[in-house]
């Protein structure tokens, strides 16, 4: 049986992950930090197993405190691809097989992302894509751009890595560009229209200034001026854009085309709803593209730009995109008295490339394979003394859904997962990671760190109880002192699930410290 988990299925996880930190009854997700004893490498930590022993038990042994992750310390993230000049960018393609797998977007140097909609031929780009325009818009190498959202100075700040992007789609107006390239989206809209073979021989072109207006289906061009053929007919069926001046942007069929002397006669099959002006308008004939869909789609405009040089065709440009395709066939047509005149040309063939549902910029999070979710978690000096800020850690993961050590639900943003074992002596020189033994109960722990002035001695890895009154002795620095109070750390002890863990090579804290955590998932 063949089968596939889709990039939806990864997408749509990944939402739902991102979703429980923001729903009514939402999802406690607490980062937390462990592990104070040297691995057999520290240059080199092991890979954690995931075992009912590990996830359900070990890691709570040296768990040394935790941190709730806030809704806004969330994020859909994508690669980053920095636009670099010279590179040759990959185009976006809806027949694609491995698009997210290829840079078909970039961030350019003021953080704004773009969608790569048409990459002239696997061109190098050599120009920086810039802007906020709603429209797919052409830069001087020939590439086209679809502007898709801009990050803020917060999201870069947080979620802005070496390797990694924020993204998201907004679901409400939030006054950003990134709004209004949404609400401007166009569902099954054809932007971008491929020349999958060139063909050849085609003459059918010429680009003029309109020499007469008649009326608004109807003018003239001078023949002499603009190299227009002088058969009559030539031009019939072709395509007719306005490429500049007045009208510029309209598009439509020549219905006849005859000459007579220098001055070529061109009657339209619809009128122009801006009408042309004499020595200011000038159009582009060409070919004729046909978009034929079935049953879906209506409205896209195409014309064929042929290359003088190579009799072909080099590229069909879009004029007016449409809405509603989810399929479309591509034609170049030459009408049959044009042909009778003396038009050539075959084997040209095209593919449109079709707009994602919703159309490009939508949903730039489904659009860009928003299939990774970044946390970061500050964790600032001590954290309320929730945090040791006298030894270091190695171990980094994430805790759902834990209970207080009372069996209620945790809720609390900080919490303080080490044993406190209050002692008589508050100078006593207990050193970090050093194991302490009761001479009573016989518990062993490792000590995280030692206040001198509460005379709180902090530990991890307990196996055993301790007592009130006990005597412990440090096994390296042969300190004793008695037990004058023992405190449990805040959450109960193999409550919630264990979702993630990271080893790291050790991390040391300071008062003046602060430590930017992120942890990167992908689904």
């Amino acid at each position: 049986m063949a089968a596939i988990i889709t990039n939806k299925f990864r997408i749509h996880n990944a939402k739902q992950f991102l979703e429980a930190f923001s729903e009514a009854e939402n999802t406690n997700m607490y980062l937390f930090i462990g592990r104070v004893s040297e691995f057999t490498d520290d240059t080199n930590p092991p890979v954690p197993t995931d075992t009912f022993s590990t996830t359900e038990f070990s890691h709570w042994r040296d768990m040394i405190a935790a941190k709730k992750v806030a809704t806004a310390d969330v994020s859909h993230v994508i690669p980053r691809v920095d636009w670099t000049s010279g590179t040759a960018y990959t185009q976006y393609d809806d027949e694609a097989t491995n698009l997210f797998a290829s840079e078909f977007y970039v961030m350019n140097s003021n953080y704004y992302v773009y969608k790569v909609m048409f990459n002239n031929g696997d061109a190098n780009s050599t120009v920086e894509p810039s802007g906020t325009s709603t429209s797919v818009f052409e830069t001087a190498d020939g590439y086209k751009w679809k502007f898709m959202y801009e990050i803020s100075g917060a999201k870069a700040l947080k979620f802005i890595t070496p390797t990694h992007i924020p993204v998201q789609t907004l679901p409400s107006d939030d006054g950003s560009f990134q709004y209004d390239v949404q609400q401007s989206a166009v569902d099954g809209g054809i932007d971008i229209i491929l020349v999958t073979a060139a063909g050849s021989d085609y003459n059918q072109y010429a680009n003029a200034t309109v020499e007469s207006v008649v009326n608004s289906t109807s003018f003239t061009i001078n023949t002499s001026s603009s190299g227009a053929n002088t058969s009559n007919a030539f031009f019939q069926g072709a395509s007719v854009y306005v490429d500049g001046g007045t009208g510029i942007g309209q598009q439509t069929v020549v219905n006849t085309y005859s000459v007579t002397g220098t001055s070529a006669t061109i009657i339209t099959n619809d009128a122009f709803s801006t009408g042309l002006i004499a020595g200011d308008s000038t159009v582009y004939l060409s070919p004729r593209v046909d978009i034929t869909t079935g049953s879906n789609g209506a409205g896209a405009v195409a014309y064929a730009v042929v290359n003088s040089s190579a009799n072909n065709i080099e590229t069909i440009e879009v004029s007016n995109v449409g809405a509603a395709y989810t399929r479309a066939t591509v034609e170049i047509t030459i009408d049959g008295a044009a042909s009778s005149a003396g038009v050539t040309g075959s084997g040209a063939t095209a593919r449109a490339i079709i707009s994602p549902k919703g159309g490009h910029g939508n949903d730039p999070v489904d659009e860009l394979g928003g299939f990774r979710v970044m946390m970061n978690t500050r964790l600032e000096n001590s954290e309320s003394n929730n945090f040791t800020i006298s030894n270091d850690f190695r171990k980094i993961g994430l805790l759902k859904d834990p209970n207080f050590a009372n069996g209620s639900i945790a809720t609390v943003s900080l919490a303080d997962q080490a044993i406190k074992l209050t002692v008589a002596n508050t100078s006593s020189a207990f050193e970090i990671d050093e194991t302490v033994t009761g001479g009573t109960s016989g518990a062993t722990a490792t000590v995280v760190d030692m206040n001198n002035t509460t005379g709180v001695l902090r530990v991890i890895n307990s196996n055993g109880t301790f007592q009130n009154t006990e005597t412990i002795t440090g096994g390296t620095s042969t300190v004793s002192d008695v037990i004058n109070g023992i405190s449990d750390g805040d959450l109960q002890v193999d409550s919630g699930e264990v979702l993630y863990i990271e080893n790291r090579q050790p991390i040391a804290r300071a008062n003046d410290q602060i430590e930017d955590i992120k942890i990167t998932i992908t689904f």
